[in-house]
C-alpha cells in the first residue's frame, strides 16, 4: 500500500476501505481531498492504492486521458 507520512483518523479510514476493496478487486487506488483553513496547507488529500501498481497507473491515465478529451469536446461545443 502507498503510505501516508503522517497516521491520522482520516487516513485510518480511507486504508481501511483501501484494503477491504482490494479483498475484491486486483486494482485500487482511492484520492480523497478536502478544504482545510486551518492546516498549513490549506487543502488536506489522502492517495492510497493497493494491488496491481501497473493497472493502477493505467486506470489515473486514461481517466485523465477521458477528462481531458470531454473538457475539449465541451469547450469546442460552446465555441460553435
Amino acid at each position: 500500500m502507498d503510505e501516508q507520512t503522517e497516521d491520522t483518523p482520516e487516513l485510518a479510514m480511507v486504508r481501511k476501505h483501501c484494503n477491504e476493496l482490494g479483498e475484491h478487486f486486483e486494482a485500487v487506488s482511492i484520492f480523497c481531498s478536502r478544504h482545510d483553513q486551518g492546516g498549513e496547507h490549506g487543502t488536506v488529500h489522502i492517495n492510497l492504492g493497493v494491488g496491481n501498481y501497473f493497472a493502477r497507473i493505467g486506470h489515473i491515465k486514461d481517466y485523465i486521458i477521458k477528462e481531458d478529451e470531454g473538457t475539449r469536446i465541451n469547450q469546442r461545443k460552446e465555441q460553435e
